[in-house]
């Protein structure tokens, strides 16, 4: 896994409320999440073609 910078956000009760993480680390975090939904769908093509 990839080493994210992160700041946990917590309420006046100390919960967890948000995460702050930097810019830069959110756009790689978009593009992981870009090719693994492109990965999902081709694998649900292909699972939907063989039956």
């Amino acid at each position: 896994m990839l080493p994210f910078k992160k700041k946990i956000v917590t309420d006046e009760a100390m919960h967890p409320v948000a995460v702050l993480i930097d810019y830069q680390d959110w756009q790689q975090i978009e593009k992981i999440l870009a090719a693994y939904q492109l990965l999902q769908k081709e694998d649900f093509r292909s699972y939907a073609l063989t039956e």
